[in-house]
């Protein structure tokens, strides 16, 4: 990643006025007197990405005065095709992160959803803490660098343990205590339930053998009631027999009764219906003596009502007569209205004719100033295409250098490269030397114990019998010559890590090298897309002084055209008046058609009014003749109706007597039938056929009532046995349930003991890598080939020089700020992606010559893209291209930034 640039307003002791700070890639030195600023610029940025600002709160972050303030970081991603700026409020809640690129805010909810989205865009792992990282290795605090590496070791694990994540397996070897006291626990409880269990389901095989007895019980009752119910069904039988023909005589006796009441009525009947036909028969005389009134009365109503329509229709007409007249009033007044309007539509298309050649001249005048808006907007958008120009023109600048710098120092690393055959060769030749040593000494050593094993030694020389003081002589010359190969041997593996070293380093210098062809081919292309730039720049410069020339001509359109004073606006006005009245001429002839049509329908309207003047003469006549008729027309009225029912009487009175002469017959035949059926029926016999019956089913009750008994006894049984079978079940369950936690209580244990032994293991293995990186970075800091970093488990520091071993505290306060940044950059490194880092007052407490030292050292530094150094000494200036100066002014931190060194 790349940091582009931090905005602060109103933080500490930048107020609502501060610019923008710009940072370039390589070393940005920022440089300022104490108090003026610099720390808190990088306080912000661990506070925008980091979410760090210790030992501040917020409110203290906040500049004097104010209640709230802003932090702005920019920042360029790794793959180089995003820019996003993340903006964190000081004492509010606001936390934004913005694409640049695409020019949109990132949709995230809350703080944690930033923090996740800083960390994988960060490249830091999500377990990994992002204040542990910043604190640790990214931005350590003024003072602080050096002081960690300076405590005890059990302060030093409490420092680093969470930044390397060790102790995740001590946590977990804890954690796992608690799975075994609760696996332990479960255990514990399972075993009291299988002893509960075990009490319960002993008296299963009684419970058994008591349902077998109850079962039997029952079925021997069943048996029983089947005898019982075979008497019943026989006695029952009979009883059906004695009940149907009982019901048969009541039945009968129902029919003959029901007979007897019918010809009763119909007796009645018989009277009535003789009564209703001569009445009939009466009604019937009147109506045909007054039959012919009633037609005339008739005829002369239905008269009336046609004449009653005409003097309706009369009224019908004068309304519509009226209606006409209005609407040839009202029509007269639009026709008026419409020429008022013609009139208007011929002045306004007179005035158009008028104002049609200063309207064209107003068009080509607007053309033309259009067209000078246009090039003063290409005028713009050249200046700005010229500004990107010249700023991509000063990257290159700064690229070229920085290839030129490196093919300087590739080109100084030849004379190393050409070495590493030499070396190579050295290298194997102190290996052979190790292996005679060795081979020397083993013969040695086998030489020494043939002489001990053996009282009667002779002497290789001479072949002659060795006395005891010979043989310790000889015994004592080959230990002599063991310890002098041993010594050979040390110098020799000593010898052999020198070589080792430099041929490391030969070989790295060599990969180096092989580089150079590339850096000398991109080297001139980008002074070749320099020069291309700086033509386009000098043509955009061209094309901008020959469009100004073209627009100096815009003040005399602007004149000319306040001349005209919009004639197009006059125009438009008569156009809007003359399209709005120009339609009333068709409508002038439409309103001439309609007061004619309106005359015509009034001449008809008068004439069919005449028709009707004698229609109330003729009402009056026959209104006279009817009131001579109605009396015979109510008489027809009153007795129509009955006079129509004779021949119906008629009909019914010989149905009533055909319907009695049937009644008659039926109860000569029921009388019959009851008399057959009450010999057949004997009512003691019947009484005591029921009695038998009860009996039988008092006994058949008593019998199911014990039944019942025995089931529900059985059904009680049978509930005990299901919950002991049940809890059988639930037994040979938590059995198996407690095998397998003994199981897991045993792979517990083996988790908890394996999580113990591999942090350790760990914490080596992590230390050792970061070692290597710490050594790498220390020797290119130092430059001392025979220095040697190591990194100590217990996160000691310790240097390795000439055979000698210097613990951190030994060492100067220049070589303490070398290791303690080799160690936190390799931690760095080989924990996240990052490739910045932030050094915040490094040469604090150096003499003068340790900090020139330490300024030349950071010089050499490779692997980072972004280092920033904060500090009050000027020595810095001449370490970086890129200065930024910071001073306050009246209680307010104030920028100046420039450059140093050319193209």
């Amino acid at each position: 990643m790349k940091i582009k640039s931090v905005i602060l307003d109103d933080v500490k002791s930048y107020d609502d006025s501060s610019p923008s700070i710009s940072f370039q890639s390589g070393v940005n030195a920022i440089i300022g007197e104490n108090g003026s600023g610099k720390s808190t610029l990088c306080e912000s940025i661990g506070f925008a990405l980091f979410d760090f600002l210790h030992p501040y709160s917020q409110s203290d972050f906040v500049r004097e005065g104010k209640k709230t303030g802003r932090v702005s970081v920019t920042f360029e991603s790794d793959d180089a095709e995003h820019v996003y700026r993340v903006e964190r409020g000081v004492n509010q809640s606001k936390y934004d992160i913005f694409d640049v690129t695409h020019n949109k805010k990132l949709e995230l909810q809350g703080k944690n959803d930033v923090l996740t989205w800083l960390k994988e865009e960060l490249g830091v792992p999500r377990s990994m803490d992002l204040q542990t990282l910043w604190k640790s290795s990214l931005g350590v605090p003024q003072g602080k660098f050096t002081n960690d590496f300076a405590q005890t070791p059990s302060i030093r694990a409490q420092l680093f343990n969470p930044l390397l994540e060790v102790d995740v397996y001590r946590d977990l070897w804890k954690d796992m205590k608690h799975v075994i006291d609760v696996l332990i626990s479960n255990k514990k409880n399972i075993n009291e339930q299988i002893t509960r269990l075990e009490s319960i389901v002993e008296e299963l095989p009684e419970l058994k053998k008591q349902g077998k007895n109850v079962c039997d019980q029952i079925k021997k009752a069943i048996d029983n009631v089947k005898k019982i119910d075979d008497k019943i069904q026989k006695t029952t039988k009979k009883k059906t027999t004695l009940e149907s023909i009982q019901k048969e005589i009541e039945q009968i006796t129902h029919h003959l009764e029901v007979q007897q009441e019918k010809q009763k009525d119909l007796n009645n009947q018989l009277d009535q219906t003789k009564k209703q036909f001569e009445e009939a028969k009466q009604a019937k005389s009147v109506v045909s003596n007054h039959a012919e009134f009633y037609e005339s009365y008739i005829i002369n109503s239905k008269k009336l009502d046609r004449l009653s329509k005409e003097i309706k229709e009369n009224e019908a007409l004068k309304k519509k007569s009226v209606a006409l007249e209005k609407k040839y009033s009202r029509f007269q007044d639009q026709l008026k209205h419409i020429q008022k309007e013609i009139k208007i539509a011929k002045e306004s298309k007179e005035k158009m004719d008028e104002l049609t050649p200063h309207v064209e001249k107003q068009k080509d005048l607007e053309e033309k100033l259009s067209d000078l808006k246009q090039k003063e907007k290409e005028i713009n958008r050249i200046k700005q295409e010229r500004e990107q120009v010249t700023e991509k023109i000063s990257r290159l600048r700064k690229k070229f250098q920085s290839v030129k710098n490196q093919i300087k120092e590739i080109s100084e690393k030849k004379i190393l490269a050409k070495k590493r055959k030499q070396l190579q060769q050295q290298k194997d030749e102190l290996l052979q030397d190790q292996s005679v040593l060795q081979h020397l000494q083993e013969e040695q050593l086998n030489a020494i114990s043939l002489l001990k094993s053996e009282k009667e030694s002779v002497c290789p020389t001479c072949n002659r019998p060795l006395d005891e003081s010979h043989q310790d002589k000889i015994i004592t010359q080959k230990q002599k010559e063991i310890k002098n190969a041993k010594e050979k041997q040390e110098t020799s593996k000593q010898e052999l890590h020198r070589v080792n070293q430099q041929l490391k380093k030969s070989v790295e210098a060599e990969q180096e090298v092989k580089r150079l062809s590339d850096l000398t081919s991109m080297r001139d292309s980008i002074q070749k897309d320099a020069d291309e730039q700086k033509k386009h720049k000098d043509e955009l410069e061209d094309s901008v002084s020959n469009l100004k020339k073209e627009i100096a001509e815009k003040q005399e359109i602007k004149n000319e055209l306040e001349q005209l004073d919009n004639p197009k606006q006059r125009f438009q006005q008569a156009q809007v008046r003359y399209e709005d009245h120009k339609k009333k001429e068709g409508k002038e002839e439409q309103l001439k058609k309609e007061l004619s049509a309106i005359e015509k329908g009034q001449k008809q309207i008068l004439l069919q009014l005449k028709d009707f003047e004698s229609v109330q003469d003729q009402i009056d006549s026959l209104n006279k003749k009817q009131k001579q008729l109605k009396e015979s027309y109510e008489l027809y009225l009153q007795h129509k109706d009955t006079a129509s029912k004779m021949s119906f009487w008629k009909k019914q009175l010989s149905t009533v007597e055909s319907s009695l002469e049937k009644i008659t017959k039926n109860i000569s035949s029921f009388s019959k039938k009851l008399k057959s059926k009450e010999k057949e029926f004997d009512e003691d016999e019947f009484n005591q056929v029921k009695t038998v019956l009860d009996q039988q089913k008092q006994q058949l009750v008593r019998h199911n009532t014990q039944i019942d008994e025995w089931n529900k006894q059985k059904e009680e049984l049978d509930a005990r046995i299901k919950e002991k079978q049940h809890q059988k079940k639930q037994l040979d369950k938590l059995t198996k349930k407690q095998q397998s936690l003994d199981k897991d209580i045993e792979f517990s244990q083996f988790l908890r003991e394996t999580y113990q032994k591999t942090r350790p293991l760990v914490t080596e293995i992590l230390v050792e890598e970061i070692s290597w990186e710490a050594d790498r970075i220390y020797r290119e800091l130092r430059g001392v080939p025979s220095e040697e970093l190591a990194w100590k488990k217990d996160y000691e520091i310790v240097v390795y020089e000439s055979g000698n071993t210097r613990a951190f505290h030994k060492l100067s306060g220049g070589e303490q700020m070398c290791a303690a940044l080799s160690v936190r950059l390799a931690i760095l490194k080989l924990l996240s992606t990052m490739d910045i880092v932030f050094l915040d007052e490094p040469t604090m407490n150096l003499d003068g010559e340790k900090k020139d030292n330490l300024v030349a050292q950071l010089r050499e530094l490779s692997g980072f893209s972004q280092i920033f150094v904060i500090s009050h000494d000027e020595t810095f200036e001449s370490m970086t291209e890129h200065v930024i100066t910071l001073e306050k002014r009246k209680g307010a931190t104030r920028l100046l930034t420039h450059f140093q060194g050319g193209f």
